[in-house]
């Protein structure tokens, strides 16, 4: 409790960094971007990756996970933080459409620094000079990714690895590899095959940048007008931001002239208290319209209704992360409580071995396309 008398917002158990879910990716955001600028592109292409519809929307819940993530800061400072997402660095070759997991580690972009890493190499070596002595891009890309745990309520049904030669793909003891594939709806081939199917998966949701804040920030921002406590939406309102070591209130609402988008940089970054010298994000302290244990609830705390939407050009590949709706802040149905749990997101991201890079990319004679097939669990 505050010296206002009401309950400020909960950060229990996000370590020494503290804040609320848009604060930390904030600062994920701005770690990144003071230590690079040069994006990329390219996504893994697994079974067991979710990736939104582009015509109608999926329903999903994003799951909370509690990892602990080592980075490194502009000046190449380890640092310690836990996150309930786990970012991470993916190479991508333009040329032939192959990514590995970058293996620099936490000072992946000092030079001299970084772990041995094939695409960091690449990357930054670039495409040599063209005729008028400027270095050129080269094929690999770096880019900074996140990844979520989400379960996607939708039908999949399990269905055979084929090759591009419509041969079944199998193991060594001649059983075949599966996917899980997800319903058509309508008019479903598997479904009148009657494939076998499940209601409902766990995947990890992997993204960039962009879609990132959009989720992190200006979607959780609209689902916290609801109370967490009592389920009803938009009854949240903020009374003032304290000092989270003293209790001062740094912006109170009822007498302060600063602007909404104003109140939303200060709070998106750490600030030094007047009053105590305490450096530190700032609290929030809410008051609910129902109910008198308000919290906001965030976007682990709802079930959402997401799409991609594609650029505005043929020429553009990037796509925006929308959201068509969602429901009021609930609780897990009894039947599913045992089945969404965060992935193993570090371990699903584990950098691509060094001495595996090359090939991984699709140099020293490997094909172009996907590298292979995996068997995927229920």
């Amino acid at each position: 409790m505050s010296g206002f008398g009401k309950k400020t917002e909960d950060a229990e158990g996000v370590g020494r960094f503290g804040g609320t879910l848009r604060q930390r990716a904030a600062q994920t955001r701005a770690n990144i971007e003071s230590t690079h600028k040069k994006k990329g592109g390219g996504s893994r292409r697994f079974g067991d990756q979710f990736k939104p519809v582009t015509v109608g929307s999926d329903k999903i819940r994003v799951v909370a996970g509690d990892y602990k993530y080592i980075g490194a800061d502009s000046n190449g400072n380890i640092y310690e933080e836990p996150l309930q997402y786990w970012p991470y660095v993916e190479h991508y070759h333009g040329v032939k459409k192959r990514s590995i997991i970058c293996s620099g580690g936490p000072k992946h972009f000092v030079k001299g620094q970084r772990d041995p890493c094939y695409g960091c190499d690449k990357f930054y070596a670039g495409g040599g000079k063209d005729s008028d002595g400027k270095y050129k891009k080269g094929p690999i890309s770096k880019r900074e990714m996140f990844a979520f745990t989400v379960w996607h309520y939708h039908k999949y049904h399990k269905i055979e690895q084929m090759d591009d030669a419509g041969v079944v793909q199998k193991n060594d003891k001649n059983e075949p590899y599966y996917n899980w594939v997800r319903c058509d709806n309508r008019g479903c081939k598997m479904c009148k095959e009657q494939k076998e199917f499940v209601e409902g998966r766990l995947l990890y949701w992997p993204m960039g940048v962009t879609h990132f804040k959009t989720l992190t920030d200006d979607l959780d921002q609209l689902i916290g007008r609801s109370c967490k406590t009592c389920g009803t939406k938009d009854s949240i309102e903020s009374v003032a931001w304290l000092c989270d070591s003293c209790g001062e209130a740094i912006v109170d609402f009822a007498t302060t002239e600063l602007m909404d988008e104003q109140i939303l940089e200060l709070t998106a970054k750490k600030n030094r208290c007047s009053t105590c010298g305490h450096t530190g994000f700032l609290k929030e302290l809410v008051q609910c319209n129902t109910c008198e244990e308000p919290e906001r609830a965030t976007i682990f705390d709802v079930d959402i209704d997401v799409k991609r939407s594609e650029g505005a050009s043929e020429e553009s590949s990037a796509t925006t992360l929308m959201a068509t709706g969602w429901s009021a802040p609930c609780g897990l149905a009894e039947n599913l409580k045992d089945k969404i749990k965060p992935l193993d997101l570090p371990g699903i991201h584990t950098p691509t071995p060094f001495e595996s890079q090359p090939r991984a990319l699709g140099e020293e004679g490997a094909s172009a396309g996907n590298p292979g097939f995996r068997d995927f669990k229920k």
